[in-house]
């Protein structure tokens, strides 16, 4: 394990204990504010594993829209959408999808 990969898992393991304290914000805010800062050092000091990242992130989220867009056009959980309109949010979310891919693909 590099040296970044054990950064990133201590930032990581900062931030999955906030759940711990979500119910204290004297405990919370200062913690979370520490792995906030602890990340953009990170991210500083990494800038190539950063954008790789980022880069995944925002695949992974282009998936996602993509996903969703194609349940898109066959599912209305209540009906409340026509066609015309099941066809509209398909292809929005093909849209925002293909932005975030050009914009992974950019970096």
């Amino acid at each position: 394990m590099t040296q970044s990969q054990q950064d990133r898992l201590q930032i990581n393991q900062m931030l999955a204990e906030l759940g711990r304290y979500r119910n204290n914000p004297g405990e919370f805010f200062p913690r979370e504010m520490r792995a906030q800062r602890a990340l953009a050092a990170w991210r500083e000091k990494y800038p190539e594993e950063a954008k790789e990242e980022r880069r995944s992130a925002l695949l992974a989220r282009a998936d996602e829209l993509k996903s969703k867009a194609s349940g898109a056009l066959t599912y209305d959980m209540d009906g409340s959408l026509d066609a015309a309109a099941r066809r509209a949010n398909h292809d929005k979310w093909i849209a925002d999808a293909q932005k975030l891919t050009d914009e992974a693909n950019a970096l």
